[in-house]
């Protein structure tokens, strides 16, 4: 942080060739201050349509202020941003919109917020329960203004969602956003409840995946972002029935900033759940530019992307050519349902089939390069980036061009034919076999600075665009083994656990059947299961001593093996070291919680089939093999180690970044990988 380097790095001994500020909005001048001057060239990064420098932990701010109707109180404060716009620093926009996979999520941000400026992208399904944006009415709930502060039946309904998700769609990561703080440990402490209750759930509630579970409040969303997010409002009618336009951080100047950090947390889909209807709020008394906002966005999620000025999300009007309603108008004499200009905002596909069964849905989007195409400033970003992005979120791109149309316009419709046919065709297959998973996009910006990354698919980040980043091949995935979870006995001897005879008896027997199921298997994860199975919710430091004493017991009885910080079947050695995958919506394991042996064998799994890769193809490809949908910092860190092991042992050789198998043999021959 910045008063981190103003604390601990001397400005006389360490300079910087450039200093980067990320999430400006958030810093104060004066932090910042001390990492600039330590620097010769400054980058800041950040939006100042989000979270502005607040105070809200610093200044004694208590609950009770959030019932003032705190319209014009001078919270905003200026941030670093800001003073770099005033000074008249260069600045550039990064315009296109990744993260949203359906339209609607953005659409709000865009109009309200951005003018309009953002480049967004259609879905290419208009009714889909399990994307965009959708209102659940709490009608009972009661906001217990004076006393708790808190909507204890929205949060239930909350946690109602919660535990349903957690059932139906648990592959898909989750955060709950509640609207004041009081509000969210009304949802934390339901949530725990149900916890207890449901312990079978509770692998989806681990905290050390790649995305975990969260609850949090305005103050503190900025900078996450999950598949899901559930909102609850929380402010309501008290039990008199009366409604107060009062919506705490809402309410305060800046308000409407962390309402815009709020609703773009998404990438597929926004609950949006309240005790209170859009006419229930009175804006007439209240000069808060977020509380309006706020019935807007109510408005917004009842109605769909038709209560804002941009109008419907299906069509925003007619044909910008005569070229495109002629394509149109000869289409559309072949029983076709077309349909011109698809999208809210930002970038517009020319001409959308409906699907003959499903209206709702497009099956085909047509490109023709009329004014869209012409208006883009680069070649790239017509010809290859934007069917890129469209075809990451589900879109089959046909193109048709003028000057062929103009040449043999009947040659054109039938080829337009023919890819129709191919979308159903490949619709049908996509019905009876898993979707791949899309290909992850960089975009390389040197020579387009209103173009920033774009990966319109949650695949790991790579700079590659090769084969290699397909998934695992069927030979590699047939030697896999599925990581199946020990299933430890609830134990009922609760109140025994600190016994000595507990850590000598009942623990060591625990420790081995978690080793014999899970082997190799980090000493944290046996600690939880271990603690899970006497009924605890958390590790306290007396928990932890305890579980260690039985860790140490059964090595010593040698029902276990320790090997640094994972625990080994005493008949299991290093060569034959399994390579497990978890299971169809099963989460993978915490990438430091995997035996360095386990990835290696992983490593050379690969190799095997490819024989040399580029160090980040294997590393990309390992992981996927692993069940790694992304390969973040932990993720790449810990497969470099393997690949460094391997390079010790003279397993592979690296050279020029290139990773070469060496002739030693198969992987189960290999003695030196457990060393």
């Amino acid at each position: 942080s910045p008063l981190s380097v103003s604390q601990y790095l001397d400005p006389a001994r360490i300079h910087f060739d450039l200093v980067i500020f990320d999430e400006a909005s958030q810093v104060l001048p004066e932090d910042a201050v001390g990492a600039i001057y330590r620097g010769d060239q400054l980058v800041v990064a950040g939006d100042a349509k989000q979270m502005p420098p607040t105070q809200f932990f610093q200044t004694g701010f208590d609950e009770a202020s959030e019932e003032e109707e705190a319209d014009g109180a001078p919270e905003v404060y200026e941030s670093i941003l800001d003073q770099c716009g005033s000074a008249g620093m260069r600045t550039a926009m990064l315009r296109w919109h990744y993260r949203s996979r359906d339209e609607r999520l953005i659409a709000f941000s865009n109009h309200h917020f951005y003018d309009g400026r953002l480049i967004t992208f259609p879905s290419p399904t208009t009714d889909s329960t399990d994307r965009g944006v959708r209102f659940v009415a709490t009608p009972d709930g009661v906001y217990d203004r004076g006393g708790s502060r808190t909507n204890r039946i929205e949060a239930r309904r909350i946690g109602d969602l919660v535990i349903a998700h957690a059932e139906t769609r648990p592959e898909k990561s989750l955060g709950v956003v509640a609207f004041s703080q009081a509000q969210m440990l009304a949802i934390l402490d339901d949530l725990e409840l149900r916890r207890r209750q449901r312990p079978d759930l509770e692998p989806f509630f681990r905290e050390d995946g790649s995305e975990p579970f969260f609850v949090k409040n305005l103050e503190t969303v900025q900078g996450d972002e999950r598949d899901v997010i559930f909102f609850s409002v929380g402010y309501g009618k008290d039990r008199t029935g009366k409604m107060t336009a009062s919506f705490g951080p809402l309410n305060r100047a800046g308000g409407e900033r962390r309402l815009n950090v709020a609703v773009t947390r998404a990438r597929e889909l926004v609950t949006f759940v309240s005790s209170i209807q859009p006419e229930d709020i009175d804006v007439s008394g209240t000069r808060s530019i977020g509380v309006r906002l706020l019935r807007q966005y109510m408005e917004f999620a009842i109605h769909g992307p038709s209560a804002l000025d941009a109008g419907p999300a299906t069509s925003a009007g007619p044909a910008e050519s005569p070229f495109e309603e002629s394509v149109a108008a000869e289409l559309t004499k072949r029983g076709l349902v077309v349909q011109p200009q698809i999208g809210c905002a930002g970038f517009r596909i020319d001409l959308g089939v409906v699907h003959r069964d499903q209206p709702g849905r497009y099956i085909l989007g047509i490109e023709c390069d009329g004014a869209t195409y012409h208006s883009s400033k680069t070649a790239r970003d017509r010809d290859r980036l934007r069917q890129e992005v469209l075809e990451g979120l589900g879109w089959r791109i046909h193109r048709i061009w003028s000057a062929d149309w103009v040449r043999d316009r009947n040659r054109e419709v039938q080829r337009t034919l023919d890819a129709l046919e191919s979308a159903y065709r490949a619709a049908d297959d996509s019905l009876s076999v898993a979707p791949p998973t899309s290909k992850a996009l960089a975009v390389d910006v040197t020579d387009a600075p209103h173009v920033q990354r774009i990966e319109p698919s949650p695949t790991p980040p790579s700079l590659l665009t090769l084969a290699t980043l397909e998934p695992p091949t069927r030979r590699a995935a047939d030697q896999l083994k599925p990581y199946i979870e020990a299933q430890l006995p609830a134990r009922t001897d609760t109140n025994q656990f600190y016994e000595p005879s507990a850590a000598a008896l009942a623990i060591p027997s625990l420790v081995a059947r978690s080793v014999r199921e899970e082997g190799p298997v980090h000493v944290g994860r046996v600690s939880e299961l271990i603690a899970r199975s006497y009924g605890f919710q958390r590790i306290g430091e007396r928990v932890a001593e305890q579980i260690n004493r039985g860790i140490d017991i059964a090595v010593r009885q040698k029902r276990a093996v320790r090997r640094g910080d994972f625990l080994w079947p005493p008949d299991l050695s290093a060569t034959d070291v399994p390579v497990r995958r978890s299971g169809p919506g099963g989460k993978p394991r915490a990438v430091d919680h995997v035996a360095l042996e386990e990835i290696a064998s992983a490593l050379l799994l690969t190799l095997d089939e490819c024989f040399s890769l580029p160090e980040e193809a294997l590393i990309v490809q390992t992981a996927r093999l692993l069940g790694y949908d992304r390969t973040g910092v932990l993720v790449m860190t810990r497969l470099k180690d393997a690949i460094a092991t391997l390079e010790r042992t003279g397993l592979v050789i690296r050279n020029d970044a290139l990773v070469t198998r060496t002739a030693s043999g198969g992987r189960h021959q290999d003695s030196a990988v457990g060393e």
